[in-house]
C-alpha cells in the first residue's frame, strides 16, 4: 500500500463525514495587529543611510527584539456542528514569559537571552543547573 493513497482516502472519509454530521472547522480571531509598512520603509530607507554614511560594517550592527511566550494559550481552532457559530468575548490568558534576545547582522555575535517572569525563580526552570539565561523578574512581565 501507498502512504499518498491512504492519506487521500483519509481525507475524503473526513470530508465527507464533516458533511454527513454537520461539522464544520472555525477559526477563532482576536484582535488584529496592523503593521505600518509607510513607516517600515522609511525606516530601511533611513538605516541603511546611517549606515552607508558611518561605514559599518555587519558586526557593528545589533538588534534586539523581545517576544513573549505564552503558556496558557487556548486554541484558536475547533470543531463544531454547522448551526453554531464561533464563540466570541473569549479573554486571553496572561500568563507568559518575556525573552528578550540581542546579535549582530553578521551573526558572530549573540547576547545570551534574557528572560523576564513575575518571580525570579521562574517555576517552569526548577531542577534545571544551567541555563545560559538571565533571569529578572518584575510583578507585569
Amino acid at each position: 500500500m501507498k502512504t499518498e493513497e491512504n492519506y487521500e482516502y483519509l481525507i475524503a472519509w473526513l470530508q465527507k463525514s464533516n458533511k454527513k454530521h454537520s461539522i464544520k472547522f472555525l477559526k477563532i480571531f482576536g484582535n488584529k495587529a496592523y503593521a505600518d509598512h509607510e513607516a517600515a520603509e522609511k525606516f530601511i530607507d533611513r538605516f541603511s543611510r546611517v549606515i552607508t554614511d558611518d561605514n559599518l560594517m555587519p558586526e557593528q550592527a545589533c538588534n534586539a527584539d523581545e517576544t513573549s511566550l505564552f503558556w496558557h494559550y487556548c486554541s484558536r481552532k475547533i470543531l463544531t456542528t454547522a448551526d453554531e457559530t464561533a464563540p466570541t468575548g473569549i479573554k486571553d490568558a496572561k500568563d507568559r514569559i518575556t525573552v528578550l534576545g540581542c546579535a549582530n547582522a553578521a551573526g558572530t555575535h549573540r547576547c545570551q537571552l534574557a528572560v523576564i517572569g513575575k518571580s525570579l525563580c521562574l517555576h517552569s526552570f526548577q531542577g534545571v543547573n544551567f541555563l545560559p539565561i538571565h533571569c529578572y523578574a518584575n510583578k507585569k512581565a
